[in-house]
């Protein structure tokens, strides 16, 4: 003899508090996608970042390890005076650093390379042995600030507000 099962599946009762469940769960479940998601956009901008510091970093180290001289001026400018007369300017411009060079005997600065954006302070201090580099990034996801020091040649001339 054959059992014939009508009690296959789910009844109305056990339906309904599947679906509460499933309706309390998914706030939950939304807050957890949601935090991933902005911790995960917050990452991408910090590396973002790090990756255009990391870029500006050897150049301006370069650049302040060959002066002799180094200038400050107002409105975040750091002029940089090297032995063989020609000057390199780093400037603050509409959240960006713009570097400029002027050759030996030439009588102004020529062309203009943008080598950090995203800036929304940058301060240039001439110390003793070198410049220290106070400066903050910030783009829509994150921001980063970034204190250092870049050594320059020994027995280089300081001057400020020039």
């Amino acid at each position: 003899m054959s059992k014939r099962s009508d009690d296959a599946g789910f009844t109305y009762v056990e339906l309904m508090i599947a679906f509460m469940l499933l309706l309390l769960l998914l706030p939950a479940l939304f807050f957890i996608a949601h935090a991933f998601e902005t911790n995960l956009k917050t990452f991408v901008g910090q590396q973002e970042l790090q990756l255009e510091y990391m870029a500006f970093r050897p150049l301006v180290e370069r650049d302040i390890a060959q002066a002799i001289h180094i200038v400050t001026m107002e409105g975040g400018v750091l002029e940089l005076i090297h032995p063989d007369g020609k000057a390199v300017r780093y400037q603050t411009s509409n959240r960006q650093v713009i570097r400029r060079v002027k050759e030996a005997g030439a009588n102004r600065f020529s062309g203009a390379t943008v080598v950090l954006r995203h800036v929304y302070y940058m301060g240039f201090h001439p110390e003793r042995r070198g410049v220290r580099l106070d400066m903050g990034l910030q783009n829509w996801l994150a921001d980063l600030d970034i204190k250092i020091f870049i050594a320059g040649r020994m027995g280089v001339h300081h001057a400020a507000d020039r």
